[in-house]
């Protein structure tokens, strides 16, 4: 065989003569240039939803430009490319019913498809000297065990990056051996002491005023010389939820197999207390099983909401149910994608939830019958919680959905004012609405970024005006202190800081992955929960990152908000909780 016959694609086989053979340089280029383009993608800080995006294009591009040049080259024979592009597509569609429920298709699609045309990439340069018939069996059988690797392992959602966490299929999961150690007698201790809040506690997401800012605490900052003492840790079921901590209790929410659990936990070791299991499983491909929602403290009593939808009211003490509703059917809310995430605000006697249907797309609840009061329409896509807050000078329940900022009175949900900041159908809102200096201000992934909205009185009308918006700070599900004229909070795996001035972007710096954020007010100090689950110690300072110290608190991807009460820090994942001594 010539050296130009090898340069055109032409390979003999011997006995069979001459054969043609696809070309080997566009399978290479197309697979070579697909992982360039990942691996740069890795590199550049880009919001979660954008990089997923940027995922499925490119994996998308790669599919429909490598199975055009393979169908239409006609350097190799018409057998074996149809043969290969059916095996490749019989292949695949049998994998997508084999393959574990949590990975979902979209998923699957974008981690087992890059590489599945490399193997077949790969086979092509393998097999180029070989007879044709060898070549088609061999290819069939490199996109049989491409694709059918996959159905080997199960998803355990994705990371911060948008990459598929997995693990083989077999293998016991977390929560598995969670429910295991359950069933084997680590029973509830018993106890009638009264649960009563103080100035100190954590009554609910993200702390009292749901700004994640810790008041009248000092902590050591020499975490070298000092660092914060492990007090307990516990395994835990999956979920998001973050933890209310009152009066010597820490509650949370959790997946127990087939229903959801409100779990209270003794703040002095871990050990718990009891569980209250309802509602139903919910479990999606994105961030895996487990309710989303945070339980609130108020009265005496736990108020929660599952991801299907129920609003729970439970004695503090015991755990017995006080009473309960069917959210997502009074509203006629579909199931959001990522579940039902509102964590409960307890206002002027009412129980506030966003649920997103129309025209009922907020409802409050007499906090101690648990009858309705009143149902808003603020909006229909939202995974952030109703927000009190002072704005214009009166007190209003503020909401971040698809229908923008909305402003509502307390006692009648009236809605007094709204604005549409970004588009309508851009991406989810997530964070919480942040009441500031007269107005609201507002963060979210997409064109929407971040702005703030003044709102002003004018003949007794509210006017809200949008005064600036940057699309340089975007954060996707990472909630944002203020400290001063400053916002600082993560976002593409970096800590930003903005000036809330003019909105320009002063900095952003560091890795945190997709992490979490709490104000230590009268320190300006920053404690960042980490993805990785370590915990991070920043100074909020507005001339650049200083990151004081770090330590590893929690093994695990950490989404989950930290909680900050009487001097100890506590953090959780979907597989463990653990509680830090923070005094000096």
């Amino acid at each position: 065989m010539t050296t130009e016959a090898v340069a055109i694609g032409y390979e003999s086989d011997g006995a069979d003569g001459a054969e043609r053979a696809a070309r080997v340089w566009p399978a290479v280029l197309l697979v070579a240039a697909f992982w360039a383009v990942r691996l740069a993608m890795g590199t550049i800080e880009q919001p979660l939803f954008q990089r997923f995006m940027g995922m499925l294009f490119s994996t998308g591009l790669l599919m429909i430009v490598f199975l055009a040049w393979w169908s239409l080259d006609r350097r190799g024979r018409k057998g074996e490319r149809l043969s290969g592009a059916m095996a490749w597509l019989i292949a695949g569609i049998i994998v997508g019913v084999l393959t574990f429920k949590s990975i979902g298709i979209m998923a699957l699609l974008l981690t087992a498809m890059p590489w599945v045309f490399t193997a077949w990439a790969a086979w092509i340069v393998i097999g180029r000297g070989l007879p044709m018939a060898t070549r088609k069996r061999g290819l069939m059988v490199v996109l049989a065990l491409a694709w059918g690797t996959f159905a080997l392992f199960r998803g355990e959602g994705l990371d911060g990056q948008g990459n598929m966490m997995m693990a083989f299929r077999w293998s016991k999961t977390a929560e598995q051996k969670y429910l295991a150690q359950q069933h084997a007698g680590g029973k509830s201790m018993a106890t009638t002491a009264p649960v009563e809040e103080t100035a100190a506690d954590w009554p609910g997401f993200r702390g009292a005023q749901r700004d994640g800012v810790v008041r009248g605490l000092s902590i050591a900052t020499d975490w070298q010389a000092s660092p914060p003492k492990l007090l307990w840790k516990v395994p835990v079921g999956p979920g998001w939820s973050s933890m209310c901590v009152v009066g010597g209790r820490v509650y949370t929410q959790e997946q127990r197999g087939e229903l959801e659990a409100v779990v209270c936990r003794d703040a002095e070791s871990g050990a718990e207390i009891w569980a209250h299991l309802d509602g139903a499983r919910f479990e999606e491909a994105m961030a895996g099983p487990g309710p989303r929602a945070t339980p609130t403290f108020a009265g005496g009593r736990i108020y929660s909401f599952t991801a299907r939808g129920l609003l729970l009211c439970l004695d503090a003490v015991s755990g017995e149910k006080a009473w309960q509703r069917d959210v997502a059917a009074e509203s006629g809310a579909p199931l959001p994608i990522w579940g039902f995430c509102a964590s409960p605000l307890v206002n002027r006697g009412h129980v506030v939830v966003f649920a997103g249907g129309d025209p009922k797309g907020v409802l409050a609840y007499d906090a101690q019958s648990g009858a309705p009061v009143w149902t808003s329409s603020a909006g229909k896509v939202s995974y952030s919680s109703v927000q009190e807050g002072m704005v214009a000078g009166e007190s209003q329940l503020l909401v971040w959905s698809d229908k923008g900022v909305v402003g509502m009175d307390p006692e009648s949900g009236k809605v007094r004012w709204d604005l549409v900041v970004g588009a309508p159908t851009g991406m989810p809102r997530s964070l919480q609405p942040h009441p500031f200096a007269g107005g609201v201000l507002v963060a979210s992934e997409g064109e929407a970024g971040a702005a703030l909205v003044n709102v002003a009185q004018e003949g007794g009308v509210l006017r809200p005006t949008q005064k600036w918006s940057t699309t340089s700070y975007r954060p996707a599900f990472t909630d944002f202190v203020v400290k001063g004229d400053y916002l600082y909070g993560v976002d593409g795996g970096g800590m930003s800081c903005v000036d809330l001035r003019d909105g320009k972007r002063k900095w952003r710096k560091g890795r945190f992955g997709s992490g979490q954020v709490v104000l230590l007010d009268d320190q300006s100090l920053l404690l960042v929960q980490c993805e990785s689950g370590e915990v991070a110690l920043v100074a909020a300072k507005a001339d650049g990152l200083q990151e004081l110290g770090r330590f590893e608190a929690i093994e695990g991807k950490t989404w989950n908000h930290p909680a900050v009460a009487r001097g100890r820090l506590y953090v959780r994942n979907g597989g463990e909780m653990a509680c830090f001594e923070l005094k000096r």
